[in-house]
């Protein structure tokens, strides 16, 4: 193939750009803490919300419907997000009869 010493190229510009946008993770004063704790354990299943969370070096932002919270983390959509990972949480929509 004619443009095989290309797809490494741009594989490696991928990666550099990758390396280039990493964040580091976020530090919250007590107050801010306290206040995603409590909204935190507002949460249940069924609702659907805006999460900005830390993962592999970026910051992300979903929005899904919760399907699961445990003990330390919550399942949305289809990705568990580890509660010392997130940094905002806006609900969007509660189920009808909760």
């Amino acid at each position: 193939m004619a443009f095989d010493a290309m797809k490494g190229l741009s594989e490696a510009l991928r990666d550099r750009e990758e390396r280039h946008s990493r964040e580091p993770r976020r530090i919250f004063c007590e107050e801010e803490s306290q206040t995603l704790d409590r909204k935190l354990r507002c949460l249940r299943a069924g609702m659907t919300v805006r999460l900005t969370f830390y993962c592999r070096f970026h910051e992300r932002v979903v929005t899904d419907v919760v399907r699961e919270v445990g003990e330390s983390s919550l399942l949305i959509g289809h990705e568990w997000v580890d509660f010392a990972d997130v940094y905002r949480i806006k609900v969007l929509e509660i189920p009808a009869g909760r």
